[in-house]
């Protein structure tokens, strides 16, 4: 048995090293050609199209047979890095990232390590660092209520778990910056490693409180960087994690952010009716917080999206008006990490909303307003995606071009998946108009884009 076989020891199907190296499968891996790759593996394998729908994961084996027929095709990278660990297929004869399983030990080393690669689907370790931290959390009642030992380097450790928090700080600040959200996530999983064995060697309730608190900021952050690669189900776990943990610190602020977070989710899967409680519940969490922070009114301003996609326009101008109540706060009102409301972004969140509410007369000015301001790429995004939007209800053919067509130049220029999804979606809204030429025209130009990208 060779390392690649040995490394994926469990996995239900691996194809031998015959059929990987064979010239028709390298040729197929090369041009993509998932039909005939399909093929090759039901025919010299013998797996049937039920045993590699299996293997693969989240496919049915009638879309096995589509594929194989030329009736659909793949896309999108995760979908191609399943197929990949389905058959044991190594990520770059795909042009994706390495896999965990290619990960081969060699003197204390992986080659993934030492190539420096960056990698979001280390499943196998995030998992792990899931587990232990719900298995920590679940004795969190035993840790605190536990007779309390003094230590002589209490203080000293307590310190050093003050230092999580500057790191975190600094993690937020990259991530900010970074166009390629993603680059940041290998320093943020190894800052969760290192936190979660910490947090096992806490021995008191003042410690532990701290590293919760520490913990519920960078899960969030970790949420964020799988949200933006459109990874929904890992950063819910992340932004569950970042709850029970700034629960267990008692950090209100936190903790409401977490379930905020969560609830964008929500918005994004269009589960309108059920995104509304969870923000309810983040609203009672925030007036537990501090009142100097600006909690409540980040939590009010996604509120207004909510009941503006559910058509609800006064709930939704009563929400964005206590948004706005933020301007009369003084000092430092967010911390720019995990909470960075400070209602710069209330233009471009009433004409969000606006939009949803198909109200162009007021959608159109505040997004103008918006467009004034200093915008960092994916906020402008945003903004301009509503525009083109707007111009789409409108029927505006000029403003639809616009728009559009300055978010596919600015999707050239970062690898965000939250700006993927507003391109699609601006394109799915083009369809009522594909007679007009030019916005057929405009539509397989964004659907050209999209298949460069994945």
């Amino acid at each position: 048995m060779d390392d690649r076989e040995t490394a994926r020891t469990g996995y239900p199907l691996t194809i031998p090293d015959a059929l990987l190296h064979s010239e028709a499968m390298q040729r197929a891996c090369a041009t993509r050609n998932f039909g005939e790759i399909f093929r090759l593996v039901n025919r010299r394998t013998g797996s049937s199209y039920a045993d590699m729908a299996a293997a693969i994961g989240k496919m049915t084996s009638s879309r096995v047979g589509d594929i194989i027929r030329g009736a659909r095709g793949v896309r999108g990278q995760g979908v191609i890095e399943r197929i990949c660990d389905g058959f044991g297929i190594p990520g770059d004869m795909l042009d994706v990232p390495a896999r965990s399983w290619e990960e081969f030990r060699r003197d204390g080393f992986t080659e993934t390590s030492l190539s420096g690669k960056c990698d979001l689907d280390t499943g196998e370790l995030d998992e792990m660092i899931r587990r232990d931290f719900m298995r920590l959390m679940s004795m969190a009642n035993v840790a605190v209520a536990a007779p309390q030992l003094t230590s002589p380097d209490l203080v000293e450790r307590v310190d050093a778990i003050d230092s999580y928090q500057r790191m975190n700080s600094h993690l937020w600040q990259a991530f900010g910056l970074s166009t390629a959200k993603h680059a940041v996530y290998p320093v943020v999983r190894n800052q969760l490693a290192e936190l979660t064995g910490s947090m096992k060697r806490a021995t008191s309730g003042r410690e532990y409180r701290k590293l919760c608190s520490a913990a519920g900021n960078l899960f969030q952050l970790a949420g964020e960087i799988h949200f933006d690669s459109d990874r929904y189900s890992e950063a819910a776990h992340s932004y569950t994690l970042a709850a029970s943990a700034s629960k267990e610190a008692r950090e209100y602020d936190l903790w409401a952010c977490a379930l905020t977070r969560q609830a964008f989710i929500g918005l994004y899967d269009r589960e309108y009716s059920a995104t509304v409680p969870l923000l309810e519940s983040a609203a009672h969490v925030a007036q537990r917080g501090d009142g100097q922070l600006s909690t409540r009114y980040w939590v009010s301003a996604v509120q207004a999206e909510a009941f503006a996609k559910l058509g609800n326009y006064d709930a939704c101008r009563r929400a964005l008006d206590k948004a706005g109540e933020v301007r009369a706060l003084s000092g430092a009102v967010h911390n720019g990490g995990w909470l960075r409301f400070d209602g710069s972004r209330l233009a471009e969140e009433r004409g969000t909303c606006f939009v949803a509410l198909d109200r162009a007369d007021l959608a159109e000015a505040a997004l103008t307003d918006a467009l004034k301001q200093p915008l960092s790429a994916r906020r402008r995004v945003g903004v301009l995606a509503d525009l083109a939007t707007l111009g789409i209800q409108q029927r505006d053919v000029d403003m639809i071009l616009e728009n559009a067509r300055a978010v596919i130049e600015l999707s050239r220029q970062t690898k965000s998946g939250y700006v993927g999804r507003r391109l699609q979606s601006i394109r799915m809204r083009l369809t009522p108009l594909l007679a007009d030429l030019r916005i057929s025209q405009l539509s397989e130009e964004i659907a050209t884009f999209e298949r460069k990208v994945t």
